[in-house]
């Protein structure tokens, strides 16, 4: 069993590479054995999505109707302490999550 923490965030305007100020949603999630998705969706093309998991490794998908499988094609992997961005995202994508 892990801890997730999701953060959408948008980057500031005129495309600069840097994360506004103020994240648009948060989620604090206990991962487990069978796929759950996160309460939060993108909004809007261009969000962003960073993901910190502690306690544990963790695979995710990421699209509009996501379903997360240890080691199936487009998942991702990421290991116990580690910090993962992903982006641009599409209005409607969201994460689900599953130990891994």
């Amino acid at each position: 069993m892990a801890t997730l923490y999701a953060t959408f965030t948008s980057i500031m305007s005129g495309d600069k590479p840097v994360y506004a100020s103020r994240s648009r949603a948060a989620q604090k999630l206990t991962t487990s054995g069978t796929s759950q998705t996160l309460a939060y969706a993108a909004q809007g093309y261009g969000e962003y999505l960073s993901i910190t998991v502690s306690g544990g490794a963790v695979a995710i998908d990421i699209n509009g109707s996501p379903t997360a499988v240890v080691g199936a094609a487009g998942t991702h992997f990421i290991a116990d302490g580690a910090t993962k961005e992903f982006g641009p995202l599409k209005a409607g994508d969201s994460v689900a999550v599953i130990d891994a």
